[in-house]
């Protein structure tokens, strides 16, 4: 009887785990489902995060066509013809016309009053004259008698950094017979610059035999011809300028650059620049989608890239930092 009551009670049981076990495969599929929705959700929100992190960090610039150039710095002594004024006795001096003015040859440049017994007011007053056509300058150094162009053959140069004359500005008031009062500059003579620039640069323009450098002085553009080369401890540059401002004139020492290399076309950053199968190319933004394409490069300088292609023209907009980037990516 008990075995018969065993064997009826594991008969009433057999449905109940069949149900359970249907329930189990049920929430089993059901959390697959479950776990598979949160993994599209979360993919869905990765994506929408990455677009909004590439509408905020990728930049799309419009190409247009540059011009880039390399520069040195250079130093150089003035070399100019210049005409001296000297007080020809001790007394008083006034100037009559402004520093930097033009004057002609017999201008008068001021008045010299001194001491006379053979006047009845007891001083006489004394025009002093510009003895050359010019620029007058009151800025005096020293050298007016010594760098000249007429002396360049026969005058050791010195070095830049042993000349100590600063010009002195001279002002009006008390002078002694003999002292030097101003000078007039030739301005339609050329002016000679003895410069000194690195001795790669100079090495480069003697293997090319450059004629003419492009010199940047005050914002102001001066083309110089390359009169010699001249070696001494160092090699420097003698250059001859033609055309120059007329503040020039009152300078002995001047700090200039000089291009050494330029670059121009549609150019853009080098890291702008993407490598795809072994070939250089650009990511173009086209109807704000990004895509790559060809590029070649014509040049590189100061890290720029010129680049030329079938699809490439001024106006085209391009990604100025690909690293962030990929083809397909929509961008406005």
């Amino acid at each position: 009887m008990r075995v018969v009551a065993e064997v009826s009670a594991y008969k009433r049981r057999l449905p109940e785990n069949k149900k359970n076990r249907k329930f189990k495969k049920s929430r089993f599929f059901l959390g697959l489902i479950i776990i598979a929705l949160c993994l599209y959700l979360l993919w869905g929100l990765v994506l929408g995060v990455r677009g909004l992190v590439l509408k905020a960090a990728l930049r799309a610039e419009n190409l247009y066509p540059q011009v880039v150039s390399q520069t040195i710095s250079g130093e150089g002594l003035l070399i100019k013809q210049e005409y001296l004024v000297t007080a020809p006795l001790k007394g008083t001096l006034k100037f009559t016309i402004a520093d930097g003015e033009r004057v002609k040859s017999g201008s008068t440049l001021g008045v010299l009053t001194a001491t006379s017994l053979e006047s009845t007011s007891g001083v006489s007053e004394q025009a002093i004259k510009a003895p050359a056509s010019g620029v007058f300058s009151r800025h005096i150094d020293g050298l007016e008698t010594i760098l000249l162009p007429s002396t360049l053959d026969v005058v050791e140069l010195p070095s830049l950094d042993k000349i100590e004359n600063e010009p002195q500005t001279m002002e009006a008031g008390p002078v002694d017979k003999g002292q030097a009062l101003a000078k007039v500059v030739d301005n339609l003579a050329p002016i000679y610059v003895y410069a000194v620039l690195p001795e790669s640069e100079l090495k480069k323009m003697k293997e090319e035999e450059q004629t003419y450098l492009k010199l940047q002085w005050r914002s102001q553009a001066l083309e110089a011809k390359v009169e010699k080369f001249i070696q001494g401890k160092q090699t420097e540059v003698l250059l001859s300028i033609k055309n120059y401002p007329d503040e020039l004139v009152h300078q002995r020492r001047i700090t200039f650059t000089t291009a050494t290399g330029s670059l121009e076309g549609l150019l853009v950053d080098e890291e702008s620049l993407v490598l795809k199968e072994g070939k250089t190319g650009l990511f173009q933004v086209w109807k704000g989608i990004v895509r790559w394409v060809p590029v070649t490069v014509e040049g590189r300088l100061k890290g720029k890239a010129a680049i030329q292609g079938p699809e490439i023209q001024p106006g085209i907009r391009y990604i100025v930092n690909p690293a962030l980037a990929r083809e397909g990516d929509r961008i406005k």
